[in-house]
């Protein structure tokens, strides 16, 4: 699997009802282009070309390959490292998924669900660096 992945449905749905509950960054919150139809990535899938989806690179006229996208950013590599931090892709860019206090560990616990990882063991907040919102560490726990 490469750095870039699109997000699984229940994932994006828990996410975009932490973020509404944070009233987090505008560019975050769902509009309503996320509940129409995105035909032209699901013709991208079924043809085999899940590579043009999430490339950084807007294939489709309804920019569905680029709209809802997720990486975990650090090393390069999805499973390289266990360091990083949650992106999403939106309106054009990736921007940073950030929650704080008793939130985060929801948000952490959706994101580890989503991609198969089992539950949260613990969900970490470190303090605010140079301008960037405060980021989270989630170790993984046992599987189920």
């Amino acid at each position: 699997m490469g750095l870039h992945t699109a997000i699984p449905d229940e994932l994006w749905q828990a996410i975009k009802s932490e973020l509404e509950k944070l009233k987090a960054d505008s560019d975050l919150v769902p509009t309503l282009y996320d509940s129409l139809p995105r035909r032209c990535v699901n013709e991208l899938k079924a043809r085999g070309k899940e590579a043009h989806i999430c490339d950084g690179i807007v294939d489709c006229p309804d920019f569905s390959d680029e709209t809802t996208c997720v990486t975990l950013s650090g090393s390069g590599e999805l499973w390289a490292s266990p360091h990083g931090y949650l992106r999403a892709y939106r309106r054009g860019r990736f921007r940073k998924v950030c929650a704080d206090g008793r939130e985060l560990k929801q948000v952490a616990a959706a994101a580890c669900t989503a991609l198969g990882l089992g539950r949260v063991f613990r969900s970490l907040s470190k303090p605010r660096v140079t301008g960037f919102s405060p980021q989270a560490t989630v170790a993984r726990g046992a599987s189920s």
